[in-house]
């Protein structure tokens, strides 16, 4: 018994290197990738298209922040005790609700970003030619809020390599080879790829959740909105103070 429980532990001590190796190294590709993005941007575009590009991006990242509501940690939390437990039917849930609530209020900032465009790069930003690019980009702000919603179910899950290439990886892949190819030229068109890459990103992630054991959409229950809310409320205004400081 002694014997069989120490080969057991060490298996176990294995398996965590392995993983946390494992782990280690795709975010470090993550990083890296990003790293090259920028680097095939600032190498590709004119230095102002360039610059309108890098500003979209700023303010579509603020306004996914933003729409996320803080649901992307909570998620983390319901979804990883349900695993624990074996509760697919309340993993499901929490994705579901927390997924629906993230999509009604990121397509509402979304929205309202591409009408305001105009006014914001004017008067705001004082870039009134960054306007296509921030309009090209603006159904990002959605997508990019519900692949990180995505991602941070799949890292509930344990399944590290799919959440990090979703948040870190596919879309900076995606757009690099839009840039590689010719297909981007201008901060209009690179931001349209962008908001393509988020999409096809969204979707990929979407279906590597579904797919898991146990995992539906369809005839699942409501997740207590109170018990979510009262979780991802402090976690919103964390994000945001966390914007502001940056």
């Amino acid at each position: 018994m002694l014997t069989t429980i120490q080969t057991k532990l060490t298996n176990n001590r294995k398996g965590l290197l392995f993983q946390s190796a494992l782990a280690f190294t795709i975010r470090a590709f993550g990083a890296a990738s990003g790293f090259l993005l920028n680097l095939i941007i600032a190498r590709t575009l004119p230095p102002q298209q360039a610059g309108y590009y890098f500003l979209a991006f700023t303010v579509i990242q603020v306004l996914a922040i933003t729409g996320l509501l803080g649901l992307q940690t909570s998620l983390l939390r319901f979804i990883g005790s349900s695993k624990a437990e074996k509760n697919w039917n309340e993993a499901s849930a929490a994705h579901k609700t927390g997924t629906l609530w993230a999509y009604l209020l990121a397509t509402s900032l979304g929205v309202l970003l591409y009408v305001t465009s105009p006014w914001l790069a004017e008067h705001i930003l004082e870039k009134p030619d960054a306007t296509p690019a921030l309009q090209a980009m603006s159904p990002s702000v959605v997508l990019f809020a519900l692949l990180t919603l995505n991602a941070h179910a799949l890292q509930a899950l344990g399944d590290v390599i799919k959440s990090v290439s979703t948040l870190n990886i596919l879309v900076q892949l995606l757009l690099a080879a839009a840039l590689l190819m010719g297909l981007a030229t201008t901060a209009q068109t690179t931001a349209a790829f962008y908001s393509l890459a988020c999409l096809l990103t969204m979707l990929i992630s979407l279906i590597w959740w579904l797919r898991k054991p146990g995992i539906k959409w369809c005839a699942v229950k409501q997740f207590p909105a109170a018990t979510l809310w009262q979780s991802c409320l402090p976690l919103w205004w964390v994000a945001l103070m966390g914007l502001g400081v940056q």
